[in-house]
């Protein structure tokens, strides 16, 4: 965790936990009016294609590195034959890996082990709104789990659900050794 998430006030938490809220919407709107737009065309597919290509003629393994947090290259990915549906999908195949840095808009991490009790009318936007609000006090698992859905609530049945919270990074402009 980084330096101003364990020694910054609660402001500071509650505008880092926001930060993320936004980042994971924004993108994820942005991408799919991309893909919407342009009927699913990127650059990925040719470089994908280019790197296939190359990668058999010399013999080699491929290892995309991304700081990207949308899923755009996860789009172009079956082209190739891989299908990332799982954190270890990223990684299983012995030809490609894929590995991102910064997290993903559709990885998670689950928030405490018990379920919201929905007689409280929990909405996607109020439970966001609560653990933007209540950043100190929610407990956010280390695991990471990928969330196919744009709510950030997870609904085993009608009357339940657990808070989901963005496994995104936040780069900083300056890090010490102790990060």
């Amino acid at each position: 965790m980084g330096r101003i998430q364990r020694q910054g006030g609660h402001r500071s938490k509650q505008q880092l936990a926001a930060i993320r809220f936004y980042l994971q919407t924004i993108i994820r709107k942005v991408e799919l009016e991309w893909l919407n737009v342009h009927g699913g065309a990127t650059n990925y597919a040719t470089l994908l294609e280019d790197v296939e290509h190359w990668a058999s003629q010399v013999g080699k393994s491929i290892c995309l590195v991304t700081f990207n947090y949308d899923k755009m290259l996860e789009a172009a990915l079956p082209r190739v034959g891989i299908i990332c549906k799982t954190l270890n999908d990223y990684v299983a195949h012995d030809q490609w890996k894929l590995f991102k840095l910064h997290g993903s808009v559709d990885w998670v991490h689950r928030v405490g082990d018990t379920m919201l009790d929905f007689s409280q009318e929990w909405t996607n936007r109020r439970a966001i709104r609560d653990m933007i609000e209540n950043i100190e006090s929610q407990d956010i698992q280390e695991g990471i789990v990928i969330n196919t859905s744009n709510s950030m609530l997870i609904r085993p049945n009608k009357n339940m659900a657990m808070k989901l919270f963005p496994a995104i990074a936040i780069p900083v402009a300056q890090k010490t050794g102790k990060d």
